[in-house]
């Protein structure tokens, strides 16, 4: 098997099991490297009616949702990696940076959401074309058949219940 080096991007879906996107980045390599970015502009940012996107209830319901997600990884014998700021960015730093074959997240459905993944999309479409780094896979439930959504026990170690 081939080792190539895969990222998850984990956004509004911080679930193992029966998590598309997790499923989709271990068939396609045997390193994955968990990662969720709080994003700068929906943490920091306001509707356009002047509210706050996130106030303190949620921002602390995602924070413990996060760590959660990290305890959970690292019972398994993986790390989640965390970091502020614009995912675009960031993910394609860390693509850059590992060399990275693939990025898989799970496609959101807002507005908002769906100009980050085309952001992400387009700036490591372009990449890729220069230099073969990555290539970005959003994936939807209605991709993958109920029987496949299961963990890969060779993707994360022990990621199977106990």
């Amino acid at each position: 098997m081939i080792d190539r080096k895969v990222i998850l991007w984990f956004r509004n879906d911080l679930r193992l099991q029966d998590n598309e996107a997790l499923n989709e980045a271990c068939d396609a390599g045997a390193t994955v490297y968990p990662i969720y970015v709080f994003d700068e502009r929906v943490f920091k940012g306001k509707t356009k009616y002047g509210f706050r996107k996130t106030d303190v209830y949620r921002a602390k319901f995602i924070l413990e949702s996060v760590l959660d997600l990290k305890n959970q990884l690292q019972g398994r014998g993986t790390d989640l990696i965390i970091k502020i700021g614009k995912p675009e960015e960031v993910i394609f730093d860390l693509a850059k940076e590992l060399k990275s074959s693939w990025v898989f997240c799970n496609r959101e459905r807002t507005d908002e959401e769906l100009k980050v993944q085309d952001a992400l999309e387009r700036t490591c479409g372009l990449s890729a074309k220069r230099s073969g780094i990555v290539e970005v896979r959003c994936c939807t439930t209605q991709q993958t058949c109920p029987s496949r959504l299961r963990i890969r026990q060779m993707c994360l170690p022990s990621l199977e219940k106990k």
